[in-house]
């Protein structure tokens, strides 16, 4: 009889044991630790939920097995190294976010006066008008439908540049917020999991930075 430690394990059995890892109270604390070394302020269960989504993806991605994952020991440290490039990858997402949202904010009216609401109203016009210049051009989006950006975008833009959100009346979590309630709205109905439901808004806020920041290069806007 062959002995198990030598045994190739299957993908599929690669899989269900990273999953298990993951879900389990190590993968937790692992998440927990290293949200922490980077700085990351999402919920350390959005970055689970992003490495179980990579891990699955491994099931439509490969043919074979993993050739370093026979044993629960390599299961976990490959699991581990996934949650650990989930981790540097929201990190730097949420850096390019802040970015973003610094161009976003420096549009709003200094002060309420008639003449910066009336410069205000000009420049909301005309970004609404090139974001639905560019999504009818169907400008590539690959995280989510373009309806859902558009819609999302037309949000954001109404809270930033007509009454002034950027200078954190709704709080720091404004921006997800908009995007969130859209995307909840949209997929109303939809059997997402929680991890799915949770990546989808992930990919669906990259892309609404993606179309304003367009935007704003075609409009040829410059920070000052």
């Amino acid at each position: 009889m062959a002995d198990p430690a030598d045994s190739t394990w299957s993908l599929a059995t690669q899989i269900t044991a990273m999953e298990a890892w993951l879900s389990g109270p190590e993968g937790g604390v692992a998440a927990s630790r290293l949200a922490r070394k980077y700085g990351l302020s999402d919920d350390p269960r959005d970055v689970i939920g992003t490495a179980l989504l990579r891990i699955r993806g491994l099931a439509t991605r490969r043919t074979s097995p993993l050739p370093s994952v026979n044993s629960p020991e390599e299961a976990a440290r490959y699991a581990y190294r996934t949650v650990s490039n989930a981790t540097i990858d929201l990190a730097r997402r949420n850096t390019r976010e802040k970015a973003m949202l610094v161009n976003v904010s420096v549009l709003a009216p200094d002060a309420p006066s008639v003449e910066s609401q009336a410069t205000a109203k000009v420049f909301v016009e005309s970004m609404f008008a090139k974001v639905s210049e560019l999504v009818a051009r169907e400008v590539p989006c690959t995280g989510c439908q373009r309806q859902i950006v558009l819609a999302a975008t037309t949000e954001i833009l109404h809270l930033v540049l007509i009454e002034g959100e950027s200078d954190g009346a709704r709080g720091q979590s404004w921006f997800d917020d908009v995007i969130y309630e859209t995307v909840d709205r949209s997929t109303k109905g939809m059997n997402l999991l929680p991890a799915a439901r949770r990546q989808r808004k992930s990919r669906c806020k990259r892309c609404v930075m993606d179309l304003i920041a367009l935007g704003l290069a075609e409009l040829g806007y410059r920070r000052g």
